[in-house]
């Protein structure tokens, strides 16, 4: 039939089946399965300590599953290393939960840390790039040469973020991206999140317990619980999920299937 244009579904670029994971007696992830589609932020929930951060970890194999297959672009990653290695994480933009800043290096050197070591730009244009994403994120040129402890908590955040996007990533992995910003900055991050995945094509999977967040950055939202994914769904539909672990988590509320005395078995692992 002619006229008729076929509705083509966002691949997977990133695919997670069976993922298994133990620490001695502790089973942190039991089977995970969740699919990450092509340009969108898929935000991962959970209590502290569900699992979330372990995950992450996993994806960027700085720790490996028991068992389970992760893939991006088709490509299996728990088995990769040396240069397919190094090539993917190319690839890749990185908020780590605690920033992961070198203090031995200047704030901009830290931005662009990545792209110097692979010697992909002189010194010059590196820092010039750094001043970019640094004001990118709010930051002025004042920051660029301090280092990172002479930075407040929520700057230190700051500089993160400008790292992970400074190469302009094809995936961006974020672990709590405005854990500890005021809410004026909570807003500017999110804002900044949303463009660079909606503007660039960038895939991101995003790790955050602000609800706000959620429904600001989120297309889709997945909930760890006891190591598993136990709902996910459009992020407009999280007040309506038809999930008791949403519900409980979204609106804040004690009474639920989620028990405070189980939810610390693993708090140490995040």
């Amino acid at each position: 039939m002619t006229g008729v244009r076929a509705i083509v579904s966002p691949r997977a670029r990133l695919e997670i089946r069976g993922v298994r994971l133990s620490f001695g007696a502790s089973m942190v992830l039991d089977g995970v399965d969740l699919d990450v589609l092509e340009g969108e932020n898929l935000v991962l929930i959970g209590t502290s300590g569900s699992g979330k951060t372990v995950l992450l970890r996993c994806i960027l194999g700085l720790l490996q599953p028991d068992s389970g297959s992760i893939r991006i672009d088709g490509q299996e990653t728990t088995t990769l290393g040396g240069r397919a290695r190094d090539a993917l994480m190319q690839r890749v933009g990185v908020l780590f939960q605690r920033n992961a800043l070198f203090d031995s290096l200047t704030v901009w050197e830290n931005v662009v840390f990545g792209l110097m070591q692979r010697g992909q730009m002189p010194r010059a244009k590196a820092r010039a790039l750094a001043l970019d994403k640094l004001a990118a994120v709010g930051l002025d040129e004042t920051a660029a040469d301090l280092s990172p402890v002479e930075l407040s908590g929520g700057m230190q955040k700051r500089v993160g973020l400008a790292r992970a996007i400074a190469s302009n990533p094809e995936f961006l992995f974020l672990d709590d991206p405005v854990a500890g910003l005021d809410p004026m900055l909570t807003h500017g991050i999110d804002d900044l999140i949303a463009e660079r995945v909606r503007i660039l094509g960038t895939t991101g999977l995003s790790i955050t317990q602000d609800v706000g967040s959620i429904r600001r950055i989120a297309n889709r939202v997945a909930m760890l619980w006891q190591g598993r994914i136990v709902w996910t769904g459009p992020a407009d539909r999280i007040d309506e999920s038809g999930s008791p672990f949403v519900d409980q988590f979204v609106h804040g509320r004690i009474a639920g299937p989620i028990q405070f005395d189980e939810q610390w078995t693993v708090e140490n692992r995040e």
